[in-house]
């Protein structure tokens, strides 16, 4: 049967934002704005919503509050984030999840020169919960039932690359894709597409699509890392949603509300887990500052190329910069290699 569902549009819009001064990229300023937000302290020293601010915070009431993007990152967004040095020169940082996060490697590995940066080597296929987990599983267990498909998919050479990555990471980040993915009709366990060769046709007619649930995610999530602790017991965790959207759905008709509800659930389950494991995880929030604060700037998506699912390489290097200001030590920043130019957009 044909696959009914919803497809994320394509689409080209022209950036009505004004470049940095001196030809800085990763600053966007608002034409004829001005004026100064007026900022809430927030002390948050665990990273969890449990802890109040000092004051009420409210949303920005006029677009004259928003001088420039990073500014407005600082104020109304990564107050929120504890201010620690997780990565100093010579860390070595892991990123693995959806697309999103092998974009931030690179961005980090050209902003940060003194640190070692890897990706998990993986297509959009392996964007939710459920592939990770099977992934971890299979590292550690060559008896699980997932092994040989996990296998088949990365080669066992580079599963034996993974483990030692995995293993001598200082810090992960992980990058949560989607919530939505196919299941097997008999079994119920999730499929990894392009691991078993399926086509949609065979994917239809042997499998549901369907959303998981926030409980889903925070289980494999945590089933991911009490695995990965126990070869890595030093390893800290930063994790985030990915602010791409949902490319297919087969639930709604509007991709739109498929995405929305698949990020939702995905950012919930995230600060279920950060309260879960308080201290050890960080939340950074990429899609609050990509999905929320950057449009108020101008276009977002497909400023570089036309398609509607591609971050801007501005606002890429906007967050990239934030979340080394707010999470590595000052010395790690190589100003030299800081070129988002030279990057590739965010699919």
């Amino acid at each position: 049967p044909a696959a009914v569902g919803a497809v994320w549009p394509g689409c080209k819009r022209p950036s009505v934002l004004e470049q940095g001064a001196g030809g800085d990229r990763g600053v966007y300023r608002r034409v004829g704005g001005g004026g100064v937000a007026e900022r809430a302290e927030i002390t948050n020293p665990n990273n969890s919503v449990t802890t109040k601010p000092d004051r009420p915070v409210r949303w920005p009431k006029y677009t004259s509050e928003l001088l420039d993007l990073p500014d407005a990152i600082e104020k109304f967004i990564t107050n929120d984030v504890t201010r620690e040095e997780l990565i100093r020169p010579g860390s070595s940082v892991f990123t693995m999840g959806s697309c999103f996060a092998r974009h931030l490697a690179t961005n980090l590995k050209r902003q940060c020169s003194n640190i070692d940066v890897s990706y998990l080597r993986a297509e959009e296929d392996i964007n939710n919960t459920y592939a990770i987990r099977y992934i971890v599983e299979a590292l550690l267990d060559p008896t699980t039932r997932h092994h040989s498909v996990v296998e088949a998919y990365f080669g066992l050479s580079y599963l034996g690359e993974l483990r030692r990555q995995l293993g001598a990471a200082d810090v992960l980040i992980y990058t949560l894709g989607v919530s939505p993915g196919f299941f097997d009709r008999k079994t119920g366990d999730y499929v990894i597409p392009a691991a078993r060769e399926l086509g949609m046709r065979e994917l239809m007619l042997n499998c549901d699509f369907r959303s998981t649930t926030v409980s889903e995610n925070v289980e494999n999530i945590s089933i991911i890392f009490d695995k990965l602790f126990k070869i890595n017991p030093g390893l800290r965790v930063v994790l985030t949603v990915s602010p791409v959207p949902l490319k297919v759905s087969i639930e709604y008709k509007s991709p739109f509300v498929a995405d929305c509800f698949s990020k939702s659930t995905l950012r919930v389950a995230a600060q279920e887990v950060v309260q879960k494991y308080d201290g050890r995880f960080f939340y950074w929030p990429s899609f609050e500052i990509i999905r929320w604060l950057a449009p108020l700037f101008g276009p977002v998506f497909g400023v570089d190329d036309g398609a509607s699912r591609h971050v801007s390489l501005d606002v890429i290097a906007s967050v990239t910069d934030a979340f080394i200001t707010r999470l590595a030590a000052p010395e790690v920043r190589d100003v030299k290699s800081n070129d988002a130019t030279a990057n590739s957009t965010i699919d």
